[in-house]
């Protein structure tokens, strides 16, 4: 089992990264704060804003979005979008939406519902900003909600091939070139921070996408690919450990009940408040500012080490890369 880092980089803002642009050199962002209407429906006319199977009425619609939210979420009000201001782009929507996934778990007695988008390729990899929603029921019967932005490392330094030593600093992914499939090693990493106030997480995809090399940021179009030997994967076997700590660590205090945030955390007065209409500046690009709701329930309690992990493998038929 592998486990989360417990250092100083939680408590830190986040790292300068992103990729280097083609003309200028200079530190671009992957993906655009600038938000398009999506499609409504898809190849199988599933929807394109909400959770649905592989299989639709018997047509494949190539992809799978891991678990269906729980009743428990439904229940609490709550609906599971795939659509949203929160996406770090309209491609989330169009054609970044198989990487959708949810992840349903119970650690240290809490309910849990993932929902991010990952998957392991280059575009993916490229990109040093996701969006995720995370809820929690915890043994009270109260349900959190957290929303934004998780923080992946930066997509030059912080993509490190699985043969060499993991260097313990967070975020970060430990990537898989063709070293380290030949060597036995084929599943991809992503080690993951968001708030303080938030969730950190360990994202592991077996049946990679596509290989890591140096300068794949460069090369995002699909033809530069360099698949498996045995083919792309559609990334089916997943892992997810997450961990919550609430005040049982410095540094990690937090609201309880309503409060607002931008998608990097920054907590806010409210959806009027000024920074919802400023800017924000990470790795190298300034972002339009997008105030999201949060709720934490005041009996929400910590998630962490040990029992705080567990791996699925998803039902992947009829779905191809990327998914």
């Amino acid at each position: 089992m592998f486990r989360l880092a417990l250092s100083a980089f939680l408590l830190a803002t986040f790292m300068v990264g992103g990729s280097v642009g083609p003309t200028t050199g200079a530190i671009q962002a992957d993906e655009s704060h600038e938000h398009e209407p999506a499609a409504a429906v898809g190849l199988c006319g599933e929807s394109m804003d909400a959770w649905h199977p592989p299989t639709v009425d018997g047509c494949s619609t190539g992809h799978e979005h891991g678990d269906a939210p729980p009743a428990w979420l439904t229940d609490a009000g709550y609906s599971v979008s795939f659509h949203g201001a929160f996406n770090t782009s309209a491609m989330e929507n169009t054609h970044k939406h198989a990487g959708m996934k949810g992840f349903l778990a119970r650690f240290n007695d809490v309910d849990i519902y993932f929902r991010v988008h990952a998957s392991s390729n280059v575009l993916d990899r490229a990109a040093r900003f996701h969006s995720y929603e995370v809820w929690a029921r915890d043994p009270s019967g109260g349900v959190s909600h957290w929303q934004g932005w998780y923080d992946t490392g930066d997509p030059i330094a912080d993509r490190i091939p699985r043969t060499q030593s993991d260097p313990g600093r967070r975020p970060i992914m430990l990537v898989v070139d063709r070293a380290s499939w030949d060597n036995g090693v084929k599943c991809e990493q992503w080690y993951a921070t968001t708030a303080s106030w938030g969730w950190d997480f360990g994202w592991t995809i077996c049946g990679i996408n596509a290989l890591f090399y140096p300068g794949e940021h460069l090369e995002q179009d699909r033809a530069f690919w360099k698949a498996p030997p045995d083919g792309p994967g559609v990334g089916g076997v997943r892992r997810l450990e997450a961990a919550w700590y609430g005040a049982s660590m410095p540094g990690r205090d937090h609201p309880t009940g309503v409060f607002w945030a931008t998608q990097f955390g920054q907590i806010v007065d409210g959806p009027e408040a000024p920074e919802c209409t400023g800017q924000t500046v990470r790795a190298g690009q300034s972002y339009g500012n997008v105030c999201l709701e949060q709720f934490i329930a005041p009996s929400m309690s910590p998630v962490k080490f040990p029992n705080n992990a567990v791996q699925k493998d998803f039902d992947t038929a009829g779905a191809h890369a990327p998914n």
